[in-house]
C-alpha cells in the first residue's frame, strides 16, 4: 500500500522515546490517539505488511494523511496525556463513551466557605469533590435531592461571605432541605461536619457516617442542645434506611469495583458495580463506541479504564475485571498515581490492608505483593519515582468475586441488548435466535420475527393480530391490528390470508411498513401454513412486482406452531413441508411459544376492547328508521338497556309513537343482539374450560 510522502517523512523523524501520537486525516482532524513506550517502533508498526492484513488497522491507515507526536518522560506520563487528549478531541477510532458530553457529575464545592451540592458536566481540578460520571441527569438530580434532604446542604447559587448578608432564609430551609448558612443559622464548623458526612456517604462509608452522627447526637444531648440532637437523630434514621437498601456481599472494609463487559460489533457496554465497605451500593451502565470493530476485548476495556477512571476520585483500591487490559502494568501504575493524588487532596491517611491469602482466593497469577510500611500504608513508587497507592487489577478464577463478575457480565449484556434494540443492524443474539437459525436452516439469525393470530366471535368483529419480536424480545410499538373485511361465514384460513396479504402489500409499497422481516410465524398447523404460503405465491406471480420486491418476499421464511403438541412446521430447502418436534426446553421452541402466546394475548385483548366498545353503543343505534325522538322515548320508558332487550312486542307498543309493525321491526334487532350476547358468554365459558384443562395437564409445556 502506498502512503503519502508527508507520512513517510514523519515516520523517519519519529524519536526513540515514550510519548503520545496523533493520526490525522486530510482535513487535519484527529482520527486516532495512542501512546507508546518507543514512538518510532509503535507508530511504524501500523505501516507494515502484517498490519495491513488486519482489517481494522487497514481501515484506519487508508485515511491517515499526517502524523504528530508529543514526547514525555515515561510511559505512565504518556498514558495520562493520552487519556486527557482522548477526552478532549474524541477521535473517531478511539473507544469513546457514547454521547460522552451528556454524562453529568455530582459536585460538592468544597473550595467554598459553605459548599453546595450541584450538577455539572465538567470535571475540573478546582479543589471541589466530584462523583461520576453518572449515566443520566435524572440520576444526578435524585442524588442531589437525597443529599440535600438528608444533610441539609445548600443547592443555591448564593455567594456566602462577609460581604454578602441575607436577612431571611428561603423556602428550602422551611422544607428542611437546607440548614440556611446564608443567614447564619449554622456556623462554618457545624456546616463543614455536614459536608464531610455527605462526602463520606457518597464514598459509600455509610457505617462510618452513622457512627459519627450517633456520637455527635449524644454529645449534643448531654450539652442540652436538643435541637441539634433531634437533627442528628433524623439524619441517622435517613442514613440507616439507605444503608439497609444496600446488599452485604463481602467483608467489612472491602472496597472495589466489579466491571462487566458485553460487546456487539462497534459498540460495547461496561457495567460498573461499586462495592464499598463490603456492600454493593448500586451499578452504573456505560455504552461505548469503538470504531475498530475487531478490537480485542482487552483493548476496549483498556479504553474504558482510561476514560472512566481519569477522575482520581473514582479509583478504588481494586478493580475486578473479566480479563486483564492491554498494558495492564502501566494502567495499574497510572491508577495508583491517580489514587495517591485523590487521597492527598482529601488529606486522608487511609490504611490499605493487604489481606493474607487474597491472591490465592482470587486465583490471580503473576502479581508481586507490594512492600508495606509498618503502619499498614503502601510505601511504593512507580517507574518514574512518583509516589502511588497500590491498585489491584484482579481477574478472579473462583470465589465470591468471580460470582459477582458473572452477574456484572450478564447484566452488561442485558443492558447492551436494551440499548441496541431496534437500532440499525446491531443487536445481541439470543439463544432462541441461534436455535431457530439451526432448526429452520435460516441464512442468518432472525432479527425481526412476526407472529400472526386471528381473534373473532362467530365471525363477528374479527381481527388479525400481528406481533413483533426484535432481537428475540417483544417490540410492542411495532404491533399492528387488522380489522378483517371478509363478510362471509367464519373462515380462519381466509382471514389469515387477508391479514397476510394486506401486511405484505404494505411491506412492499408503504415506506412506513418497510422493515426487513426474517421470519413469519403463524398460529396453527399445516392448513394455516399452506394458506399463507398461497398468499406469498400469489404475490410472487403478480406481474406488477419488481425484481427487488420479489427478493424481499423471497427473503422471508415461513413457519407455524401447532397447539397441543407444539409441533413446528416449515418448508425445507427443497420446498417440502417438514414437521419438527422439539423438546419443551429448546430455546427456539420457547421463543416461538412466547411469540404465539403474545399474538394470542394481543389479538384477544384488542378484540375484547372492540367488543366492549360496540356494546357501549346502544342497540337502538343499529335499528334502521329509528330516530332520536323515539329512541329517547324508548330509553325513558324502559329505564335501561337490559330491560329494553327483554321487552316484548306488546311492551314496545306501550311506548308513544311505536306501532305494531315498527315494534316487530325493533324486536327483530333486539333478538339479534341477544344472540350475540349469548355467543359471547358461551365463548368465555369455552375459553375457561380450555384454560382449566391446560393448567391441569402436567405434560403440557409452561
Amino acid at each position: 500500500m502506498e502512503y503519502p510522502e508527508q507520512v513517510h517523512r514523519k515516520l523517519r523523524q519519529l524519536p526513540d522515546s515514550p510519548g503520545v501520537y496523533q493520526m490525522k486525516d486530510a482535513r487535519g482532524k484527529i482520527l486516532y490517539i495512542g501512546k507508546a513506550l518507543v514512538l518510532k517502533n509503535r507508530v511504524s508498526s501500523y505501516f507494515t505488511a502484517a498490519a495491513e492484513s488486519d482489517p481494522r488497522i487497514a481501515q484506519l491507515v487508508t485515511e491517515i494523511r499526517d502524523l504528530d507526536w508529543i514526547v514525555v518522560p515515561t510511559e505512565i506520563d504518556a498514558l495520562m496525556l493520552e487519556s486527557s487528549l482522548i477526552r478532549t478531541f474524541k477521535p473517531r477510532y478511539n473507544t469513546m463513551l457514547k454521547d460522552d458530553k451528556s454524562y453529568p457529575y455530582v459536585k460538592i464545592s468544597t473550595n467554598e466557605k459553605f459548599p453546595r451540592v450541584m450538577l455539572t458536566r465538567q470535571y475540573l481540578d478546582d479543589g471541589a469533590r466530584y462523583w461520576g460520571p453518572m449515566t443520566s441527569v435524572g440520576q444526578v438530580r435524585s442524588a442531589m435531592k437525597f443529599i440535600a434532604g438528608m444533610f441539609q446542604l445548600r443547592t443555591c447559587k448564593l455567594e456566602i461571605d462577609d460581604e454578602h448578608k441575607y436577612h431571611k432564609p428561603c423556602l428550602d430551609f422551611h422544607l428542611k432541605l437546607c440548614s440556611a448558612p446564608c443567614v447564619g443559622y449554622i456556623d462554618e464548623k457545624k456546616y463543614g461536619a455536614l459536608v464531610q458526612y455527605a462526602v463520606d456517604f457518597f464514598n459509600g462509608n455509610y457505617g462510618t457516617v452513622i457512627d459519627e452522627m450517633k456520637k455527635r447526637m449524644w454529645e449534643a444531648a448531654e450539652n442540652r442542645d436538643y435541637e441539634s440532637a433531634a437533627r442528628y437523630r433524623d439524619l441517622i434514621e435517613a442514613a440507616e434506611k439507605s444503608f439497609q437498601r444496600t446488599r452485604m456481599i463481602g467483608r467489612p472494609g472491602e472496597n472495589y469495583d466489579v466491571l462487566g463487559l458485553a460487546r456487539s460489533r462497534d459498540k460495547a457496554c461496561v457495567l460498573v458495580m461499586p462495592v464499598r465497605d463490603g456492600r454493593l451500593i448500586g451499578d452504573r451502565k456505560f455504552v461505548l463506541d469503538h470504531r475498530l470493530e475487531d478490537s480485542a476485548d482487552n483493548d476496549v476495556l483498556s479504553g474504558f479504564l482510561k476514560l472512566h477512571y481519569a477522575n482520581p476520585q473514582n479509583v478504588p483500591p481494586e478493580l475486578v475485571l473479566p480479563h486483564q487490559p492491554q498494558d495492564a502494568e502501566v494502567i495499574r501504575q497510572w491508577l495508583g498515581r491517580l489514587r495517591f493524588q485523590a487521597l492527598e487532596h482529601r488529606g486522608e491517611a487511609e490504611e490499605v490492608a493487604i489481606l493474607a491469602g487474597s491472591f490465592a482466593e482470587n486465583g490471580e497469577a503473576g502479581v508481586v505483593p507490594e512492600l508495606v510500611s509498618g503502619d499498614g500504608n503502601v510505601a511504593i513508587t512507580d517507574t518514574a519515582g512518583m509516589p502511588i497507592r497500590r491498585v489491584l487489577l484482579t481477574t478472579p478464577k473462583r470465589g465470591k468475586k468471580l460470582e459477582l463478575l458473572g452477574i456484572a457480565n450478564r447484566n452488561a449484556q442485558e443492558r447492551l441488548h436494551t440499548v441496541l434494540l431496534g437500532g440499525g443492524g446491531d443487536y445481541v443474539v439470543t439463544p432462541g435466535q441461534k436455535a431457530l437459525k439451526e432448526h429452520l436452516s435460516l441464512p442468518d439469525y432472525p432479527r425481526r420475527i412476526e407472529g400472526y393470530d386471528i381473534a373473532n366471535l362467530q365471525g363477528q368483529q374479527a381481527t388479525g393480530a400481528m406481533v413483533v419480536f426484535t432481537g428475540g424480545r417483544k417490540d410492542a410499538p411495532e404491533y399492528r391490528l387488522f380489522n378483517i373485511r371478509l363478510k362471509q361465514t367464519p373462515d380462519d384460513y381466509a382471514m389469515l390470508m387477508e391479514t397476510l396479504h394486506r401486511r405484505l402489500k404494505r411491506l412492499l409499497t408503504d415506506p412506513k411498513w418497510k422493515k426487513q422481516v426474517d421470519l413469519v410465524m403463524i398460529d396453527g398447523g399445516k392448513g394455516q401454513l399452506n394458506s399463507v404460503r398461497r398468499v406469498f405465491d400469489q404475490l410472487m406471480d403478480d406481474p406488477d412486482l419488481s425484481t427487488e420486491q420479489r427478493e424481499v418476499l423471497d427473503g422471508i421464511k415461513l413457519c407455524s406452531l401447532a397447539k397441543q403438541e407444539e409441533l413446528v412446521y416449515h418448508y425445507n430447502d427443497i420446498d417440502q413441508l417438514e414437521e419438527i418436534r422439539l423438546p419443551h426446553t429448546d430455546p427456539g421452541l420457547r421463543l416461538l411459544v412466547e411469540l404465539r402466546n403474545e399474538a394470542h394475548r394481543f389479538g384477544n385483548t384488542q378484540h375484547s376492547k372492540m367488543k366492549e366498545k360496540a356494546m357501549r353503543i346502544s342497540v337502538l343505534d343499529t335499528v334502521p328508521g329509528l330516530g332520536e325522538t323515539r329512541k329517547r322515548e324508548l330509553l325513558r320508558h324502559f329505564g335501561s338497556g337490559k330491560r329494553l332487550r327483554e321487552a316484548t312486542v306488546e311492551e314496545l307498543l306501550e311506548v308513544k309513537g311505536i306501532g305494531q309493525s315498527f315494534a316487530e321491526h325493533i324486536r327483530k334487532y333486539l333478538e339479534r343482539d341477544n344472540e350475540l350476547e349469548e355467543a359471547k358468554v358461551e365463548k368465555k365459558r369455552e375459553m375457561r374450560i380450555r384454560r382449566i384443562r391446560r393448567e391441569g395437564d402436567p405434560d403440557r409445556p409452561g
